[in-house]
């Protein structure tokens, strides 16, 4: 699917704009190459752009019940959706097509409210129902897809893309300063925020429900931690479970009636190349990326290795810093809400040579994220002490500390404070496990225009470590990962830059009931103590692909996989910089400090560092939106 969107006015008598609704659709940039739909009816009107991936000659949208009464729009794909239809049709339910936008009016009429439980899949759903002339408003478990919504003077605007809701002329152009905060520090604002004043972002797994003239938000999914000692299978076991549910999720995602290929680099994707040969799939596209700077900055001898094992058509693209400049103009128009991840532009660049040979991508997203991954093996010793000290019975834990803190150093006291709290209100060591690329005083230092905001970034994070409800140290962090790291930030990089160019990607990691499964993994087993006093991330897939993946994957360490940004902002891409920064535009915007932004960049220039590699990023994505989004 591309894209959908609607005008909903509380008063019946009102009637959509069609020319209006339109142009939403028309604006929504990432444009379906097959199919177009509308609906109208008085005070409702809903639009649609389709790519067709699976039901080539069927499927066509809006979609409603027997008798009108319900209407749907949708998009994502709904990999149950055959279940669904069988049990539907089993208690009456006609349903004429084939397609899995079908079933959800149907079972709306059957669960009402709830129906998005038992939902398997990655979508953004608007459904109408006339009778009681309510919308409800939907986006799955996880935010692989999004839903941005605007409520002014009794109508509510939807869109799976912010510009299709920038399209509304009551739609202002504002900049809300928070959000602005928000993107400096993480590179993407945290919802309901966007970086549009009146745009909110529907939170993952959360319904939104607007009935004469109110919206009421609710969440209709967690993921939920049960206590360490519910967990009572041994470590084989859960391996096995896991290897069984990550087999399933992967086959879930092979139904399409258009090829399909794998975006290859580390174990994730590798083992999502191994699931699809176990599966019989006989011929599987693969394809990576890397940079003329070589393999530190790439991830293509692991690639190499995995493809000639099981035996894949494999392309490799070298990206260099010109590819970057003439992809990064497009990359921030298709993003819409703005994320500076530059890993988004290789996503662009891959799916363009991708939809040369498939229509279906499957990614290794949220490996990292669910499964303990990126750094996470040099934290889990400091949270092994805090999980000992947890052992002791809580007045033991609250009475040590009071009594003993005259007679202990600072560090002993500081060490014993840590283990008797919860990692939310930990210091900042923890908090930056995320990606955090500014902190207060620089943010106002380039931009002055914050000095007057609240900095609140820190307490976004604390209040996520709260709401994880567990007190184990490494699902709290994982916790935060899958709400904010992968939810606004990896998924909204990689889907959004793929679909600009037709490419569906689908995230087997990402299968909700393969989630829960992992939240009943004792956190030991996650990432795993070794004999030898080490840590090893990911231990629970690495243990379930043994046998399967060449032991060369298996072992490998985990290479991270930078664009070398540091170099190029330093070399080739200092000019393009300079121009975007500091032209008149940016200089009258009212945004920056533009002496202090050029002292940023010259610093770089003399003296890179990463930490002025990330500053300059932001910046210059930042300006490269306002430039090309906001001002159109």
């Amino acid at each position: 699917m591309y894209g959908i969107c609607g005008i909903i006015h509380s008063q019946a008598n009102r009637s959509v704009n069609r020319v209006l609704l339109q142009s939403m659709i028309d604006g929504s940039v990432q444009r379906g190459h097959e199919y177009e739909g509308h609906h109208l009816e008085p005070g409702v009107g809903l639009a649609m752009r389709r790519l067709v991936i699976i039901d080539l000659a069927d499927g066509h949208q809006p979609v409603s019940n027997e008798d009108g009464s319900i209407w749907v729009v949708f998009h994502g794909e709904i990999y149950n959706h055959i279940e669904i239809r069988k049990r539907l049709e089993a208690k009456g339910h006609i349903l004429p097509t084939s397609c899995d936008t079908e079933v959800l009016a149907h079972l709306y009429e059957e669960e009402g409210d709830r129906f998005p439980e038992s939902l398997n899949g990655m979508f953004a759903i608007a459904l109408w129902d006339r009778t009681n002339r309510r919308l409800i408003l939907v986006r799955d478990r996880l935010g692989i897809k999004s839903l941005y919504i605007a409520c002014m003077d009794g109508t509510l605007v939807f869109a799976s893309e912010i510009r299709a809701v920038m399209e509304h002329p009551q739609v202002g152009r504002e900049i809300d300063l928070m959000a602005f905060s928000e993107y400096l520090t993480f590179q993407h604002t945290i919802p309901p925020r966007t970086l549009l004043v009146g745009i909110h972002k529907l939170p993952a797994g959360h319904i939104a429900i607007y009935e004469q003239g109110k919206l009421d938000v609710r969440e209709y999914w967690d993921l939920r931690f049960p206590p360490e000692q519910a967990k009572d299978l041994n470590e084989k076991q859960h391996v096995e479970r896991f290897r069984e549910a990550f087999m399933t999720s992967v086959k879930r995602r092979l139904v399409s009636d258009a090829p399909m290929g794998v975006f290859l680099g580390g174990i994730d994707s590798s083992s999502l190349i191994a699931a699809m040969s176990r599966l019989g799939v006989p011929t599987v596209h693969t394809y990576s990326l890397g940079y003329p700077e070589g393999d530190l900055y790439g991830d293509l001898s692991n690639a190499r290795i995995v493809s000639k094992c099981f035996q894949t058509h494999h392309q490799e693209l070298t990206v260099s810093s010109q590819d970057y400049i003439e992809v990064l103009p497009s990359f921030v128009l298709h993003i819409g809400d703005l994320v500076s991840d530059p890993a988004g532009l290789h996503f662009m660049l891959l799916a363009k040579r991708a939809r040369e040979d498939v229509a279906v991508i499957l990614g290794g997203q949220g490996g990292d994220e669910i499964l303990g991954g990126y750094t996470l093996g040099s934290l889990q010793w400091r949270y092994d002490r805090v999980r000992r000290f947890q052992r002791l019975p809580r007045w033991l834990r609250s009475s040590i500390p009071a009594l003993m803190s005259p007679l202990l150093p600072r560090n002993l006291r500081e060490w014993l404070a840590r283990g008797n709290r919860d990692i939310s209100s930990i210091n900042a060591e923890e908090i930056h496990t995320l990606s955090w690329q500014f902190e207060a005083k620089d943010k106002r230092r380039f931009c002055p225009i914050l000095r007057d905001v609240d900095e609140h970034c820190h307490e976004v994070v604390r209040d996520t470590y709260r709401r994880s409800g567990t007190k184990d140290p490494l699902c709290q962090v994982l916790y935060v990962y899958a709400k904010i790291a992968l939810a606004e930030n990896g998924l909204m990089h990689s889907g959004k830059p793929t679909m600009a160019h037709g490419v569906e990607l689908r995230m087997p990691f990402l299968d909700h009931e393969l989630i829960e499964l992992v939240a009943q993994i004792p956190s030991r087993y996650i990432v795993r103590r070794e004999a030898d006093g080490n840590y090893t991330t990911k231990s629970i897939l690495k243990r379930a692909m043994r046998g399967i993946l060449p032991e060369a994957v298996l072992t490998q360490p985990k290479a991270a996989f930078p664009t070398p940004l540091k170099e190029w902002f330093q070399g080739a891409l200092d000019g393009y910089c300079r121009d975007v920064l500091l032209s008149d535009s940016a200089r009258s915007s009212g945004y920056y400090d533009s002496k202090e932004v050029e002292m940023l960049l010259e610093g770089h220039r003399r003296s890179p560092t990463a930490e002025s590699a990330l500053q300059i990023k932001n910046l210059l994505f930042f300006e490269m939106w306002r430039q090309r989004v906001l001002a159109g």
